[in-house]
């Protein structure tokens, strides 16, 4: 083993130092990515970007949607495009009270200008049939179409106050009912 000049020892530096031909393991990982090191720099940053601009696409949704709900002020009726079910139908021997009209309404009688709404459909029958049954209660149905839907109201009133009266009769039957303009 004393022999340094056979052809085994070539492999080995006798220096202890390293000769270049071979990087050191350490460093392999990092020096290969460094190659990529502008590519993966730019994808960071792109995510980074995207995760920003979606954050604040959220936030301005948000703000979207609760200035809408802020507009819309009227409650929304019972039914929508479905007939009333049975169970809040009034029991026909029931009859519901007309609203005391007083001599200032019967001067006003030509600007009654308010009405209780009911439900809306977008089944024009369905709003027809339930105006039949309100007619032999003895209400005053009245029927507006707005759009695609059919809206049911009852009666007509001069001032609020009037149509406040009729008002707890009819939110027993119809949920959701609320006095509005003509």
């Amino acid at each position: 083993m004393d022999n340094q000049g056979s052809p085994q020892m070539e492999l080995f530096s006798q220096s202890g130092k390293y000769n270049g031909s071979r990087p050191p393991a350490g460093n392999s990982f990092f020096r290969r990515i460094r190659v990529y090191e502008k590519a993966i720099l730019i994808s960071i940053g792109l995510i980074i970007a995207a995760v920003v601009a979606f954050s604040l696409g959220v936030e301005k949704g948000k703000r979207l949607s609760q200035s809408q709900a802020l507009r819309l002020t009227q409650p929304k009726a019972v039914a929508v495009g479905k007939e009333p079910s049975a169970a809040n139908k009034p029991q026909a021997s029931v009859p519901m009270p007309k609203p005391d009209i007083t001599a200032s309404q019967k001067s006003a009688a030509g600007a009654q200008n308010y009405t209780i709404q009911l439900a809306s459909y977008t089944n024009g029958a369905y709003a027809q049939k339930e105006a039949d049954a309100l007619k032999k209660k003895g209400m005053e149905p009245l029927i507006l179409s707005k759009g695609r839907y059919t809206i049911l109201c009852v009666g007509r009133f001069a001032d609020k106050d009037s149509a406040r009266a009729l008002l707890p009769d009819l939110q027993k039957k119809y949920q959701g009912c609320f006095i509005r303009r003509i």
